[in-house]
């Protein structure tokens, strides 16, 4: 027998249960936190909703079609594959994305008018499955999804965004798979995600809205501040680095007493996922190595070919709003005086187009100094216009990082391992860009966003690829060519899809990161005049004003940026 106590208790767990039931009821008669429609709890990493969903479209019968939360992918596809259809998915960030030209420029868009020239009868889909932004680790949410679709092929093109992911996303990255399942079954509640927003909006008050992106840390920055002479400061294109010397023998006990202090913040940021905290680099080689490895195991498992593309970087990119320093690790001390002088003399050189001049000092401080990210850029700029041009692709590429290197190499060696195909997406440029430079003339926008003919360039090799491997036979049509009859028909879209908003915002900062300040100040105003609560643009706009020594358009442009920028995190909450 019960006693009074242990019925009292067992009545009043009794009655939370049905008012929570009531509660959660109530919440799903009125449409509140519908799964298909609210806001991602999870950021697109395990335990998230499936991207894809059965609807029947009016005259199409049922389709799988995205999510509404899944603002990025927009293509949908038959439920019912039909005999006659070729199904290829791709995967991965912003460029798998096409951004800035959007799908309809995306390399997935190319592959599929290729494959449909050289097959006319055959049902040729491309499902872009690109999300802007996504690393490996949200990428394998997709690909695992994508199994049950009835795929013929897979296109990777990740490894952009995994230091990005590791910043922005640490909480997510170490979440345990029985942690983000647990989770996933939690917020399958209405009540439990109503708290959860609450919770959020909360933290949000106390600590700020919690940042996603290095774009949207920048402009907190820039607004959380009065305007005044340095909020639009910048370097010039032409400049001369700060020079850091870093002792080799670091004494590190120096920092002990900082230690009960660190670990008191980390304690507090992984209580309440604020703020960032970094993982370090082997994590993250780790972490993208698995997810490769899991994404070749899924193919092979459900004999679903696989491709990678190695990711692509701009060897020219430069950002004159942060400037690498000159790093020297030595114990010798450096007369930084003299530094200064001759790296003025050289930019001074440059800038007269004496380039040969220039070229003996780049190299003198090279020898004396060693390597660095500007010295680089200009010990290039000098060999190219010299005419130079192996030694000049050698100086640009000197500019690749070394996690950009390493990411590349685990991809291939991992592909190289499973016998699966891969494209050099950064060598096929070299082998299609006149005397083998590649920058911004050519394929690139930004320091990883192609161009348009960078991106056709990747689904013409991407069909090259997929009639030399036969994954889609027809006899009749090898002998052709990938791309043998589109080029002439694409001319007037191409022209249509450089004018679009998103184009013009990114010329505009290509423009200002290479010094081209007209350039970019007629790119910025066409992006806010066809789009007046475009952020970028306008932050843009400061800085070109700023450098045009425009004080009161500078103040203009900081004004509507940040009741733009107040405006979207009114929104988003």
């Amino acid at each position: 027998m019960l006693s009074d106590r242990q019925k009292g208790f067992l009545v009043s767990l009794a009655t939370i249960f049905v008012l929570l039931l009531l509660l959660e009821i109530s919440l799903r008669i009125v449409g509140y936190a519908d799964p298909d429609t609210r806001r991602d709890p999870f950021h697109g990493f395990a335990g998230t909703p499936s991207v894809f969903q059965e609807r029947t479209v009016a005259g199409q019968g049922i389709r799988y079609v995205p999510r509404p939360n899944q603002s990025s992918i927009v293509d949908s596809f038959p439920a019912n594959k039909s005999t006659n259809t070729f199904r290829v998915f791709t995967f991965g960030g912003s460029t798998t994305y096409g951004e800035p030209y959007g799908q309809g420029g995306s390399f997935s868009y190319w592959l599929k008018r290729y494959l449909q020239e050289l097959h006319p009868d055959r049902n040729i889909e491309v499902i872009n499955c690109g999300v802007s932004g996504y690393g490996s680790s949200r990428v394998l949410q997709i690909v695992n999804e994508a199994v049950r679709y009835d795929p013929d092929l897979f296109v990777v093109y990740t490894g952009q965004n995994e230091f990005r992911d590791a910043r922005f996303h640490y909480w997510e990255l170490t979440r345990s798979p029985f942690t983000a399942r647990l989770m996933s079954l939690l917020f399958h509640s209405r009540l439990i995600y109503s708290l959860h927003e609450r919770y959020l909006a909360l933290k949000a008050r106390m600590f700020g809205e919690r940042q996603l992106s290095y774009g949207g840390s920048h402009i907190e920055a820039v607004v959380s501040k009065p305007f005044s002479q340095e909020t639009f400061k910048t370097r010039d294109y032409f400049t001369v680095p700060r020079l850091v010397q870093v002792k080799v023998d670091i004494d590190r006990s120096s920092t002990s007493g900082k230690g009960v202090v660190a670990k008191l913040k980390q304690a507090v940021k992984h209580a309440l996922g604020v703020g960032f905290a970094e993982m370090s680099r082997d994590e993250v080689f780790s972490n993208f190595r698995g997810n490769v490895e899991r994404m070749v195991s899924i193919a092979k498992d459900h004999r679903i070919p696989i491709v990678f593309l190695v990711k692509a970087r701009n060897p020219k990119g430069r950002h004159v709003i942060w400037t690498e320093p000159h790093t020297i690790r030595t114990n010798s001390p450096i007369n930084q005086v003299e530094w200064t002088l001759r790296f003025s003399d050289a930019i001074g050189k440059l800038k007269q187009a004496q380039y040969r001049d220039a070229l003996a000092v780049l190299q003198d401080i090279q020898n004396k100094y060693g390597r660095g990210n500007l010295l680089s850029l200009y010990l290039g700029r000098a060999h190219e216009a010299l005419g130079a041009y192996h030694n000049a692709i050698v100086a640009y590429e000197q500019r690749l990082s070394a996690d950009h290197l390493t990411l590349n190499e685990l991809l291939k060696n991992i592909a190289a391992e499973h016998g699966v195909p891969w494209i050099d997406v950064y060598e096929l440029f070299k082998k299609n860009a006149k005397n083998g430079i590649v920058g911004y003339e050519n394929f690139f926008v930004d320091g990883v966003h192609m161009t348009l003919e960078g991106y056709e360039l990747i689904g013409e090799a991407l069909c090259q690829l997929i009639q030399r491997g036969r994954y889609l036979t027809d006899a009749s049509v090898t002998h052709r060519d990938c791309g043998w009859s589109i080029g002439k028909k694409t001319f007037e879209r191409a022209r249509i899809i450089d004018d679009s908003v998103e184009v013009q915002t990114a010329k505009a900062w290509a423009w200002f990161n290479q010094g081209r300040l007209d350039e970019a100040l007629v790119s910025a105003r066409s992006a806010t005049e066809q789009d007046s609560a475009n952020i970028k643009a306008y932050l843009l706009l400061g800085y070109v004003y700023a450098k045009l020594g425009r004080p009161v358009d500078a103040q203009q442009a900081y004004d509507t940026l940040k009741r733009l920028y107040k405006s979207s995190a009114e929104t988003a909450q």
